[in-house]
């Protein structure tokens, strides 16, 4: 027998120092201080829960600058129903992703599900999240390409704004990427 387990006072011992640990400043100050963390799952879930919305946000704001860019003789008239169109179905598309996202993420439960379990649901989503940009990267460079074509047919050819455009878009998509997969890999990382 380990008399060190039995012996009282190492358990209280043990037991003051595991408490000490919890109450320290760095973890936690306070009761509410505690109900305001979030955890890693519900950070995840903001996030596609912000990008749902400025998916729908950019396709109801977008769709009408650009049926308004004919008359301004930046498109062709009989482009530019096809390009606000196009760019209203790729944000549409963004936002149902972002929404089955949300929604799957939603079912991960740290309490009632074990680690293993955590684990593949969140392997899952994050293979589906990678998944769906190579679906949706083509489709936005598609759209790109359509619209330097139909800018380059009008006669006004921005393509340093395009370009530019573009290249801050990619950033702020990569930037946000590796914040998803980050929370991601702190899901399903058993360390």
């Amino acid at each position: 027998m380990n008399t060190e387990i039995n012996d009282l006072d190492n358990i209280r011992k043990v037991w003051r120092k595991m408490g000490a640990a919890f109450n320290a400043e760095s973890y936690c100050t306070s009761p509410e201080a505690l109900n305001n963390k979030r955890t890693t799952l519900d950070r995840l879930r903001r996030r596609y829960m912000s990008f749902m919305i400025l998916s729908i946000s950019a396709g109801i704001i977008e769709f009408p600058i650009i049926l308004h860019l004919g008359s301004l003789g930046f498109l062709p008239d009989n482009l530019k129903w096809p390009v606000a169109i196009s760019f209203m179905i790729m944000m549409l598309i963004e936002a149902g992703m972002d929404f089955w996202f949300w929604k799957g993420t939603g079912r991960i439960c740290p309490l009632t599900m074990t680690v293993s379990e955590l684990s593949s649901m969140a392997l899952y989503y994050k293979k589906c999240h990678i998944k769906s940009i190579m679906v949706c990267a083509p489709m936005a460079l598609g759209w790109i390409v359509f619209f330097i074509y139909a800018a380059s047919l009008a006669n006004f050819f921005p393509i340093f704004g395009i370009i530019t455009g573009a290249a801050i878009g990619l950033f702020f998509g990569i930037r946000a990427l590796k914040r998803f997969m980050a929370e991601y890999k702190s899901l399903y990382d058993k360390d």
